[in-house]
């Protein structure tokens, strides 16, 4: 479920590069307004894919090590062990 997420902001932030790059193309009578949409979509762009490939890394890395059962969310789902008394 981390991962999900993760991944979701990834994508979501890749998609509003590629939003402004789109926009950046269609404000022409502004040209220093479009030069700096270009070059912020492209960061958004660059971002998105380091965060998309980091996520993949970090998921890959975790399923080949077997932890990927003791994430966070999935200790807290697990049955609590009684207290010793």
């Amino acid at each position: 479920m981390i991962f999900i997420l993760t991944i979701l902001v990834s994508l979501i932030t890749l998609a509003l590069g590629f939003i402004i790059c789109h926009f950046s193309k269609s404000h022409n009578a502004a040209r220093k307004n479009s030069v700096l949409l270009t070059i912020a979509g492209v960061i958004l762009i660059i971002g998105g894919v380091a965060s998309l490939s980091l996520n993949f890394y970090i998921y890959e890395k975790y399923k080949e090590e077997g932890k990927l059962d003791n994430l966070l969310p999935f200790l807290m789902a697990l049955p609590q062990q009684p207290l010793a008394q």
